[in-house]
């Protein structure tokens, strides 16, 4: 079971199973298990409104304010399906039912696969995944794309799966709808207020990422305001008509200022003190503006470079 794949920074992998996000499918056969509840289960309305707003983070459009290049106007781009956003700063994304699905999903992936699989089943890593530009809601080769093909039947050969769905270690047969409810039931359960007007344990923390040390300085962490991005940690723009126009980011920064001195100070530090610093050593200074999709000046040509000495 591998990870995959980059992906739209602030969806769950948009586009990647015929114009969905890949969160899709393994939803698809949760509404589908819900609607076929009889009607003497006791929680077929909260299950039936904990699937409604998994479906309702799946659907959502959101528009994210950003700065556009050349005029700094503020602009706005939608994200469509599945999105990873913080709107409001709070630390925490928009959609609680971003958070019912991770734990529904996570509980599923075991329900399922350990019986089987053991050890060999990894823990499921979103997005961003950690120490990577990979995250599973997103490419082929992902645990949703091993769960999309047992929920099938039919591996990416066309050969038939076994039923990983049937747990070995029981007597009885679970069937794929069995388990799908089930661990939408346990992960309810768990998060306890999902279905309230205004979540408090049925919300997801913003993804953050955290780029690794340069030297001995600290570690740098973006996405505690507006949720962690996944793409390249530099970023360059160039265009050469009808008017030069260069910008670029590196939010990693460089060390080439930080000496024994300096680091001693750093280490001395805490809180918006050491930060102060790392901006002034060109360690930090560049972080909100990756963060929020925004660049700085680049020298370019001759002339620039050496007036920016």
């Amino acid at each position: 079971m591998y990870q995959a794949a980059k992906k739209d920074e602030y969806a769950g992998g948009r586009g990647a199973i015929d114009g969905r996000p890949p969160v899709a499918p393994p939803f698809a056969a949760l509404s589908a298990s819900v609607d076929a509840l009889p009607a003497t289960d006791p929680q077929q309305a909260d299950l039936a409104a904990g699937r409604a707003l998994i479906g309702q983070w799946i659907g959502a459009d959101t528009a994210v304010p950003m700065t556009a290049l050349k005029t700094h106007a503020t602009v706005t781009r939608t994200v469509h399906g599945a999105p990873l956003i913080d709107t409001d700063g709070d630390g925490f994304y928009q959609q609680p039912g971003l958070a019912l699905y991770e734990r529904w999903r996570e509980i599923l992936q075991h329900r399922v696969f350990d019986d089987e699989l053991g050890s060999f089943v990894d823990a499921l890593h979103y997005d961003p995944a950690p120490g990577a530009n990979t995250g599973d809601h997103g490419g082929g080769d992902t645990q949703d794309s091993v769960l999309v093909h047992a929920l099938s039947g039919f591996s990416p050969n066309g050969r038939r799966t076994i039923d990983y769905f049937d747990d070995i270690t029981t007597p009885g047969h679970e069937t794929a709808a069995f388990q799908l409810v089930e661990s939408l039931r346990q992960a309810m359960a768990e998060l306890g207020d999902c279905l309230a007007p205004t979540p408090t344990t049925c919300r997801h923390a913003n993804h953050l990422n955290v780029f690794s040390s340069l030297g001995a300085a600290p570690s740098q962490t973006i996405g505690q305001t507006r949720g962690g991005v996944d793409r390249g940690s530099y970023n360059q723009i160039i265009e050469l008509a009808p008017t030069l126009f260069s910008v670029n980011v590196q939010p990693p920064g460089q060390s080439g200022l930080v000496n024994a001195a300096l680091l001693a100070q750093i280490e001395a530090t805490s809180g918006a003190q050491q930060r102060a610093i790392l901006d002034q050593a060109h360690l930090t200074d560049q972080l909100e503006l990756y963060e929020r999709f925004e660049y700085k000046p680049m020298p370019f040509t001759l002339a620039e470079v050496m007036a920016a000495q």
